[in-house]
């Protein structure tokens, strides 16, 4: 068969479906793969399916058991959650935690800090020293302390005015003679 007959493709010894078209669902499917009545899929019919869902929910069932055996009962107080963060102060000097900011002291203005937190207060070490806490906030948007703003420049000073010479101009006529 020639190459145009196969429709563009190349033919070559075992090619079974040259002649006949593409194969169907059945000739492509092998032979060890299961048919649709003994499918392993959930929600196909067979045999096969509900007893493997049955042994699985068996194989769960006795591990959830066993795990509610060995689970411990909670501690008596509440969970209090913690943490830390390592970040460089910005120019600005604020760290920025939850939505809110948190000023360092402006020494440690683009060094490495420990920023470290808790339910209740937020607190800045550095190389293991603490050097600022502050309440928690959970108001978005809030900074601790309030920003410092620069200080409003001075008024401008009235101009005094200065007394200098009086230079009296020559009169007109010394020019038109210079010019003549």
């Amino acid at each position: 068969m020639s190459h145009r007959a196969t429709g563009g493709r190349l033919t070559g010894a075992g090619d079974e479906h040259a002649a006949t078209g593409p194969p169907t669902a059945a000739a492509r499917r092998p032979r060890s793969w299961p048919s649709s009545t003994t499918s392993t899929r959930p929600g196909a019919t067979g045999s096969r399916c509900l007893a493997s869902t049955r042994l699985a929910r068996h194989v769960v069932a006795d591990r959830l058991a066993h795990e509610r055996e060995q689970l411990r009962p909670l501690p008596p107080g509440g969970f209090d959650a913690a943490g830390r963060r390592s970040s460089r102060v910005p120019a600005d000097g604020y760290l920025k935690f939850g939505r809110c900011f948190y000023r360092a002291p402006e020494a440690l203005v683009q060094r490495r800090v420990e920023l470290r937190w808790d339910r209740d207060r937020v607190w800045i070490e550095h190389h293991g020293h603490q050097v600022a806490d502050y309440r928690r906030s959970y108001e978005h948007g809030t900074w601790q302390p309030a920003p410092r703003l620069r200080p409003e420049p001075p008024p401008v000073a009235e101009l005094i005015p200065l007394p200098g010479p009086q230079v009296i101009p020559p009169a007109l006529s010394d020019y038109a003679e210079l010019c003549a």
